[in-house]
């Protein structure tokens, strides 16, 4: 089975989308793509504190609203695409003991890895910091 690419265009649609979101201070310490093999699909995860203090659907439409502004987003980041998560979700601890990049955007391209005995496939990491929750 063929895995689906992760374009150029999706790779840019999720800068944009983190660029507007550090733009609106909405502390996302963890944001990357991931495929999920066991559904064939690539996912925008976004980890943030907001999910553990407002719970997952109030952090969601906060960032399902500015993803409308990303031009093409309705193609790029069809429903499902967008995950949002507590900032100690397992994945993103998993990753992050491997990865860490600084506040700003990066640009990691992940493939065929294992962590801890835990293959991951593909993934395509713009940040992966400590998360420091807002005051």
């Amino acid at each position: 089975m063929v895995k689906p690419d992760l374009t150029t265009e999706m790779i840019d649609a999720g800068r944009q989308l983190l660029e507007l979101m550090d733009r609106q201070s909405f502390p996302a310490p963890a944001c990357f793509w991931f495929y999920f093999p066991e559904s064939d699909r690539w996912r925008f995860v976004i980890a943030s504190p907001d999910v553990r203090v407002h719970g997952p659907h109030a952090a969601y439409r906060k960032i399902e609203a500015l993803a409308r502004k990303v031009p093409n987003a309705a193609e790029l980041f069809a429903p499902g695409d967008l995950t949002v998560v507590k900032d100690n979700d397992p994945l993103v601890l998993l990753l992050r003991k491997a990865i860490a990049t600084g506040p700003g955007i990066s640009g990691i391209r992940f493939t065929a890895n294992a962590i801890n005995g835990t293959f991951i496939d593909d993934a395509y990491i713009y940040r992966l910091t400590v998360s420091q929750e807002r005051v």
